[in-house]
């Protein structure tokens, strides 16, 4: 499966990253998506959303799972797509000398995206910038928050 894989350095603790980025209802301040199914708390282990997206020109629906989660350290999720394909994130925090770094691993079927017919070479670099530029987002949203 091809992997695309973003990091960013966030001027903040551990605990707070972990709190916003599992807490579905923050989503939009930061991510490229609509989901269906948000709750204003932390997803859990085998908790699920579902996922409306239009990233690199493509729309897509995906059913998540949360499938690990180890506070505040890795939060992993993984999901299907109505068009057959499979995707797995995964979001590991360490911290840092300046708050927490956060690494965001996105692992993707080419169906689980772009249907049958879809091509990773045509959309790795813009998934990549798409995804480079949402982490700077949240970095940004965070850091001007008071905790």
């Amino acid at each position: 499966m091809p992997r695309i894989r973003n990091s960013v350095v966030i001027e903040e603790s551990l605990d707070r990253v972990f709190s916003f980025i599992t807490n579905t209802a923050n989503c939009n301040k930061w991510y490229p998506c609509k989901l269906c199914g948000v709750t204003n708390q932390a997803l859990q282990l085998g908790d699920r959303f579902v996922e409306e997206f239009d990233l690199a020109g493509r729309q897509s629906t995906i059913h998540w799972t949360v499938s690990k989660c180890v506070p505040p350290y890795e939060w992993t999720l993984a999901g299907h797509s109505d068009s057959g394909g499979e995707a797995t994130i995964t979001y590991n925090l360490a911290p840092n000398s300046t708050g927490t770094r956060l690494q965001r691993t996105f692992s993707y079927s080419l169906a689980a995206l772009l249907g049958p017919y879809g091509s990773f070479f045509a959309v790795r670099d813009r998934f990549q910038a798409e995804y480079a530029e949402a982490l700077q987002k949240l970095k940004r949203v965070l850091e001007s928050e008071v905790s």
